[in-house]
């Protein structure tokens, strides 16, 4: 709990710790804002803002297709997979059925399955589960659909990238840096459902432009979250010092 004992406890041993490393490695710029408003002595630790990254996908056999939407990450609130339920609902009813596989457990599992039936979306949305191989379904979707209202950055949207699939988000801080609207996709309000639905509409009833968004996902991964290009950056900070 915020303010608790136990969060007081970590604050004052960050408050210790902190400022004593040789480097602080920060993977947006919303992160490292976040520790100086707290905490405006670590200014003084060198640090550099580098993303998490991931290495490309390897090119595997054409993929099948497997749906429309596709959305990674544990079962819980802060992932609100409710709220693409939402705008899948409010899809069908402008007259656009669209597929969603959602990959992953987590405790609102049955709670997301209830929610599902109810909304009339039995014959749209599959609870995939875990699968530790997913990044190699991820290319058989056409778009990939992320709804977390609070992230420090966002892995699975960094792997749906290295998969060429379009984004569509909320526009909070660090997934901002991730994702350029109107680029590698299109970013949605996390409190209106039914704008959101428009914003689905419009990217995936235009194959030209869902496909221009897709390009655009491959190439700003392959520049600025793969591997092969972060790694040696990383590697030269850590060992260097930048």
């Amino acid at each position: 709990k915020r303010d608790g004992r136990i969060f007081l406890a970590i604050r004052r041993l960050e408050r210790d710790v902190i400022p004593r490393v040789d480097g602080i490695v920060y993977v947006t710029k919303w992160a490292k804002g976040e520790l100086l408003s707290w905490l405006p002595e670590g200014a003084s630790v060198p640090s550099t803002v580098i993303s998490n990254f991931v290495a490309p996908l390897p090119c595997p056999p054409a993929q099948e297709p497997l749906g429309d939407l596709v959305t990674t990450g544990r079962l819980d609130d802060r992932k609100n997979h409710r709220f693409l339920l939402e705008v899948l609902r409010l899809a069908v009813d402008a007259g656009h059925r669209l597929t969603l596989d959602i990959y992953g457990e987590g405790p609102l599992r049955r709670e997301l399955g209830l929610r599902i039936a109810s909304l009339g979306l039995g014959e749209q949305v599959r609870l995939r589960g875990v699968r530790r191989d997913v990044r190699q379904y991820l290319p058989g979707y056409k778009a990939y659909v992320h709804a977390a209202y609070s992230e420090t950055s966002s892995l699975a949207i960094i792997e749906a990238m290295a998969a060429g699939l379009p984004i569509l988000a909320g526009g909070i801080g660090p997934i901002a840096e991730l994702v350029d609207d109107g680029a590698e996709g299109r970013f949605w309000p996390l409190d209106d459902p039914a704008q959101a639905a428009d914003i689905l509409i419009d990217l995936m009833k235009s194959e030209q432009d869902r496909s221009k968004a897709a390009d655009a996902a491959l190439d700003r991964f392959h520049r600025d979250y793969d591997a092969n290009v972060l790694g040696p950056r990383i590697r030269s900070f850590l060992l260097d010092g930048g």
